[in-house]
């Protein structure tokens, strides 16, 4: 491993500069346990350094710049947060230009957000997504990626036997935007899942009938009156808009005219 040219980062952690991420974890629950406001209201600057250090040295790509450009890198690294530049200047003494990916900017109450390959949406600190997934997946497991808005690759997990309905809700603890005047302190991540599902006839007879036998069996048979009418349910095209309310519509324009006059279209039964 390359020597790091600034420890001072690593040195609030109390680790080497070759440590693992699960020795960043354990050593930054142990100091954020020791230092965090609700048990030591007087150390509120060094949780932030111990904060700051640990959101650095767990994401590879500062934790990269870090390493090979010091404070530098991380002034040039791009972002910006409120609340950053006092936390960069009590550790380095100097402002910070824009670090954190641009977590704090966009508004606290809402506002749509770009990622690299989808949209988010912000309410406070949660960041909500749809995720569009196949009929088989919603069923049999998955694994896919979503990249945040900071870059970072999630790999989103459902075992198989786990089953995702459709328009289920879905939530991701830890992955939203930083909370006002706390940064390090993070909203959460709601996954929607859309269910795509086949299309027509996607199936031959046969095999819909082994299909079947592998599915949940059905309801128990319906008792189906001796009077009860046969009705045949069709697609809805929503371009036509609603069938009933247009033939209302026509009804009520033939039987406008005095004298109970129908126009085209309407016929009255005679005895």
């Amino acid at each position: 491993m390359a020597n790091v040219v600034d420890t001072k980062l690593y040195d609030i952690l109390g680790v080497s500069p070759t440590a693992t991420e699960n020795e960043l974890k354990k050593a930054y629950r142990k100091l954020a346990k020791e230092y965090h406001p609700d048990k030591n209201p007087d150390a509120g600057d060094k949780f932030k350094e111990i904060s700051f250090a640990y959101e650095v040295l767990t994401n590879p790509e500062k934790k990269e710049l870090y390493d090979r450009y010091g404070e530098q890198g991380l002034r040039e690294g791009g972002g910006g947060g409120p609340g950053m530049d006092d936390i960069f200047s009590h550790i380095f003494g100097g402002g910070l230009f824009g670090f954190m990916g641009s977590q704090g900017r966009g508004g606290r109450n809402g506002g749509r957000r770009r990622g690299e390959d989808m949209d988010f949406n912000r309410e406070g600190s949660d960041l909500h997504m749809t995720q569009r997934i196949g009929l088989v997946e919603a069923l049999c497991g998955f694994q896919i990626t979503v990249t945040h808005l900071d870059g970072r690759q999630l790999l989103v997990k459902c075992p198989p036997g786990k089953v995702i309905e459709p328009g289920c809700i879905r939530v991701v603890k830890g992955e939203g935007m930083p909370q006002y005047r706390n940064p390090f302190e993070k909203g959460d991540l709601f996954v929607k899942f859309d269910v795509q599902f086949p299309d027509n006839n996607w199936i031959n007879p046969e095999k819909l009938v082994e299909l079947e036998d592998l599915l949940p069996a059905r309801a128990e048979n319906l008792v189906i009156s001796a009077d009860a009418e046969e009705v045949e349910l069709i697609d809805y095209d929503r371009a036509q808009g609603p069938g009933g309310s247009a033939r209302r519509e026509a009804y009520n324009d033939s039987s406008d005219e005095e004298g109970g006059h129908h126009g085209p279209g309407v016929q009255c039964a005679h005895q």
